[in-house]
């Protein structure tokens, strides 16, 4: 793949908190100099959002955000 932006939402951003392994993709992204994106909504009602951004991960609101990679021709991977 070319280009990836790296977005986690719901029990995705509980995982990245726990989860040693997706962690250390993290780093790997970052490395890259990337930054991965959390979405604010779903951290802040889980509580998550500092623990979130201690990683190093960018927190914002996201909808539109996804909508306008959608229109500009990314493709959505989710799992």
């Amino acid at each position: 793949m070319e280009e990836v932006k790296l977005y986690f939402f719901g029990p995705a951003e509980e995982l990245l908190l726990t989860g040693k392994r997706l962690q250390g993709l993290l780093v790997e992204y970052q490395n890259e100099d990337e930054t991965a994106i959390a979405c604010k909504f779903i951290a802040n009602e889980g509580g998550i959002t500092d623990k979130v951004k201690a990683l190093g991960v960018d927190v914002q609101y996201v909808g539109e955000q996804i909508s306008s990679l959608i229109k500009e021709g990314y493709t959505p991977m989710v799992w």
